[in-house]
């Protein structure tokens, strides 16, 4: 599946304002999913790009792995392969499952840890939905936006992106949610 959409990391105040400005036109569904990711100790998947993640909503478990993104300014475009699994390992033996990288990898990636993800979502319209997510991880908690839709969806996607964040200021930081965990991850444990 390819996944396209917009990032934008939002303060609090701006989150909160979107929501409420959504909230007025459009009625919201919410989801929590709890991420676990992984890598090798040397995080060598996200030196190349790649997103390793187990991804639960209730009792339901989703290997998921995510290819490097094409990016344009906020605008990203990946490839995403999931994978129904039934239990939570402390490693990931991909060998049979990825077939084709540009590296070899020889230790198997381990289990980093847990970012929790409150999702609320609007549908705009058929092919372009809004996702509000605060997330927690390793004693932070941070506020984005999405915007993913289909790809014939791409010029109505780039409107409802410019109506949302046309008069806020544009963040520093574009780093999605695996490269933010494991920014935080290295600082704390010295890693990398």
């Amino acid at each position: 599946m390819v996944e396209q959409e917009y990032k934008y990391l939002l303060s609090q105040t701006d989150f909160q304002h979107i929501h409420d400005t959504l909230s007025r036109s459009h009625q919201p569904t919410h989801i929590l999913n709890f991420n676990y990711y992984y890598d090798t100790p040397d995080f060598l998947f996200k030196r190349f790009g790649y997103t390793i993640r187990i991804r639960q909503i209730g009792d339901k478990l989703t290997l998921e792995i995510k290819s490097p993104s094409q990016t344009s300014g906020y605008k990203r475009i990946r490839e995403e392969t999931s994978f129904p699994i039934d239990d939570l390992p402390q490693k990931l033996d991909l060998k049979n499952i990825i077939t084709s990288l540009p590296f070899t990898f020889t230790q198997h990636p381990e289990l980093l840890g847990l970012l929790v993800t409150e999702r609320t979502t609007f549908y705009m319209e058929t092919g372009v939905k809004v996702d509000l997510d605060q997330s927690s991880y390793l004693g932070m908690t941070d506020y984005e936006l999405e915007i993913e839709y289909d790809s014939e969806k791409a010029y109505e996607a780039d409107k409802w992106f410019d109506t949302l964040t046309g008069d806020l200021d544009m963040p520093a930081n574009r780093k999605g949610k695996r490269s933010r965990f494991i920014t935080r991850f290295k600082s704390l444990y010295g890693k990398g």
